[in-house]
């Protein structure tokens, strides 16, 4: 599959061949039943209440965090200036999982044929129309299916639809979702998360191609 997950506290992996499966491995199955984008964020949020819990265990200081929304954990601990503090993101699947790689929390590999967390030249096209590009019809998903049924959500979907789509992916022009023997590359071996952010983060969706603030 394409993404490897690495829980780094207890060594677990998994493997998923979308981001919502990427996403899902860490928040749970219940995510993949999720009925709306509206009850992706809450499960995504109550994951990260939960993360932040673990992580204080260990003497950190946790800010859950929304572009759009602000600092959600609680006020008094998240002012605080502490080097030890981190931020769990929770606008999309992508910032969710890349603010874990930065907090530590989890290690993502990806295989070397495909981008769905690594950065591709056609993520910059998409990044420079504000994301008014993304569509399922160019989408990793519909194009390698070939089916109007998108096999991330199971639904039909028109072509023009998928314009606030957690998985899209871009189709860097060849795919195969599942095979032996592949390559393997941790996503932070050309960018640094924060760079990953920008680039590959689907901030447009969160503010209309311009997000509030990118780390």
């Amino acid at each position: 599959m394409p993404l490897q997950i690495t829980i780094q506290e207890s060594g677990m992996i998994w493997e998923a061949k979308t981001i919502r499966g990427a996403a899902a491995a860490i928040i749970g199955d219940e995510y993949l039943s999720a009925k709306d984008i509206g009850a992706e964020w809450d499960l995504r949020l109550a994951a990260a209440k939960k993360l932040a819990a673990q992580a204080k265990k260990n003497g950190c200081k946790v800010e859950i965090y929304d572009c759009r929304k602000g600092v959600l954990s609680d006020e008094k601990e998240a002012s605080e200036e502490l080097s030890n503090k981190i931020r769990i993101r929770v606008e999309n699947d992508r910032v969710f999982l890349l603010s874990l790689v930065k907090a530590g929390i989890i290690k993502i590999s990806e295989r070397k044929d495909t981008y769905f967390l690594r950065y591709h030249q056609k993520w910059g096209v998409l990044e420079n129309s504000a994301g008014a590009l993304q569509c399922c019809s160019n989408c990793l998903h519909r194009i390698y299916d070939k089916n109007i049924v998108c096999p991330v959500y199971n639904t039909e979907k028109e072509q023009n639809d998928g314009t606030d789509c957690n998985s899209y992916t871009v189709y860097p022009g060849s795919y195969v979702d599942e095979y032996q023997g592949g390559t393997y590359l941790d996503i932070l071996k050309d960018n640094t998360v924060d760079e990953l952010i920008e680039k590959v983060g689907q901030l447009w969706m969160v503010d209309g191609g311009q997000p509030k603030e990118s780390e």
